[in-house]
């Protein structure tokens, strides 16, 4: 488990394109899986909102944190500027910019 926040605390690697895919699926899958284990907490009664809650924002800051350390890593890789992660934040174009970074070729150095 440390090796794996070791390698997503490292913002100068490369990611290729299976493993940008396969990290932002399973963040998704675990994300999806976090939160309904937040929900069925604070479905328990009052007492148990409050570790919901937290359940839910835990899941929220360390699945965020995985994506941008790999969409930074893939910009590295595609040679695209990291500072495009960003376009990653806005509503409705973040997806289809996160789509097309997924699908951009690896630069040839």
């Amino acid at each position: 488990m440390i090796e794996i926040f070791k390698k997503y605390s490292n913002f100068e690697r490369t990611a290729s394109r299976s493993e940008y895919w396969g990290v932002l699926l399973s963040v998704m899958a675990l994300s999806f899986i976090g939160v309904i284990i937040g929900v069925a907490f604070m479905a328990m009664g009052d007492l148990a909102v409050i570790p919901g809650v937290l359940v839910i924002l835990a899941v929220a800051v360390l699945s965020t944190w995985i994506d941008v350390a790999t969409i930074v890593a893939r910009c590295r890789d595609a040679g695209i500027n990291p500072w495009f992660t960003l376009a990653c934040f806005i509503p409705y174009i973040g997806w289809i910019v996160m789509i097309v970074i997924g699908c951009l070729e690896t630069r040839k150095v």
